[in-house]
């Protein structure tokens, strides 16, 4: 069983790519905004629309707590890079 699971972080520790949670919406991290009256704003794809989020909210990212699977996956790309013959394959 996969279980969800965010923890909170602060906006400085953004990473481009990565989906955080706030409020009651997810997101892809893009990059930071501007300021608007003196407040922060960060970018984010909110189901395929570009978003300018406060950085007065409250953000978790997600964590896998399930490192049997990431164990898995790493096999099986290991097995495949050696079928395939291609170093760079990532499942």
């Amino acid at each position: 069983m996969i279980h969800k699971m965010f923890v909170c972080v602060e906006p400085p520790e953004f990473v481009v790519g990565a989906k955080y949670k706030f409020a009651e919406h997810e997101g892809i991290f893009i990059n930071e905004g501007h300021n608007i009256h003196g407040i922060r704003h960060y970018k984010f794809n909110l189901q395929g629309r570009i978003r300018l989020v406060s950085s007065t909210l409250v953000f978790y990212k997600f964590v896998s707590d399930n490192p049997q699977g990431k164990m898995e996956r790493r096999a099986v790309s290991m097995i495949v890079r050696r079928l395939i013959g291609d170093d760079c394959f990532e499942w």
